[in-house]
């Protein structure tokens, strides 16, 4: 899936190119590791657990173990979101 992202997206200027040094390093670590913990800012809100476990089902698609962990619970109003994951996917 890592290996399968576009280098670069058709009508993307040359600032927005998916390939840099940067990220190359982050693939590479991932592709490397067998246990991930994701974590983002405090008070996490809807975009900030979407985009977490988006990135944590595409790496447990890949075998990889998996840890949504954050400072703060999720909030209740997103019980929605955070329930239909995997039992342990996203800690509260």
């Amino acid at each position: 899936l890592l290996r399968s992202l576009p280098r670069r997206l058709p009508s993307v200027p040359d600032a927005l190119v998916l390939d840099s040094p940067d990220l190359a390093a982050v693939r590479s670590r991932l592709a490397g590791a067998q246990r991930v913990v994701i974590s983002s800012h405090l008070r996490p809100d809807g975009d900030a657990l979407g985009s977490e476990i988006a990135v944590a089902r595409a790496l447990l698609a890949l075998g990889k173990s998996v840890l949504v962990l954050n400072a703060d619970g999720p909030p209740r109003n997103l019980d929605w979101l955070v329930e239909p994951q995997p039992d342990g996917l996203v800690q509260r």
